[in-house]
């Protein structure tokens, strides 16, 4: 019988990677998942706060999926966008990155299905930008949906936003006990923050 495992930074609470052990050694293990969210937390917050979390302790939470699909989405291909992802990388190496990180994300989050998932219309502000090493933009933007909700998201893609044209946001909207470790790299958030998974203009 297994016995499943994953990692927690006691210092900004976010908890990622897995694995597990039986009486006959290792199980399953997200080697790529585990060692992102150790290689980002022992950097940003020191190795002394990582922690190993057993199924067995009462602080275990049995559904990570919101914190892997925001890991995924918000911080993992920010902080290691050149990040050389082993066999799913070698099936699709005759891709153009663009279409490798979407296919990533998919693979990735497939059989996950969050609890705070919204879709918001509206027009988009874009607040502070960047150019990224992959000559994109790498963007902060805030967005008010027509019930009069406002969030703040990031996001990237090869232009920004138009303010004149109308969009449609597929997202998650991440819990305000999550945010801490957002905060830092963006700043101020207006209104809620939510995690895009997908992002098109509304034609017509």
């Amino acid at each position: 019988m297994s016995t499943y495992y994953y990692f927690k930074c006691n210092k900004c609470k976010r908890i990622g990677g897995f694995y597990s052990r039986q009486a006959g050694g290792w199980g399953n293990f997200d080697i790529i998942d585990s060692f992102k969210f150790l290689a980002l937390h022992t950097d940003m917050c020191g190795p002394k706060f990582i922690r190993v979390i057993s199924e067995h302790e009462e602080d275990y939470e049995m559904d990570t999926n919101a914190e892997k699909m925001d890991f995924y989405r918000s911080q993992s291909i920010n902080y290691f966008p050149g990040s050389n992802d082993w066999e799913f990388m070698k099936k699709n190496s005759r891709k153009n990155f663009d279409t490798i990180h979407a296919l990533w994300i998919k693979e990735e989050i497939k059989n996950l299905f969050p609890d705070n998932e919204v879709i918001i219309k509206g027009y988009i502000n874009v607040c502070d930008f960047k150019v990224t090493r992959s000559e994109q933009y790498f963007y902060k933007a805030s967005i008010k949906s027509e019930d009069g909700r406002e969030f703040t998201f990031t996001n990237r893609g090869k232009e920004l936003p138009d303010e004149y044209t109308k969009y449609i946001i597929h997202g998650e909207v991440i819990p305000k006990n999550r945010l801490r470790l957002i905060r830092k790299h963006i700043g101020k958030i207006k209104g809620e923050y939510v995690s895009v998974f997908d992002m098109k203009v509304i034609r017509g």
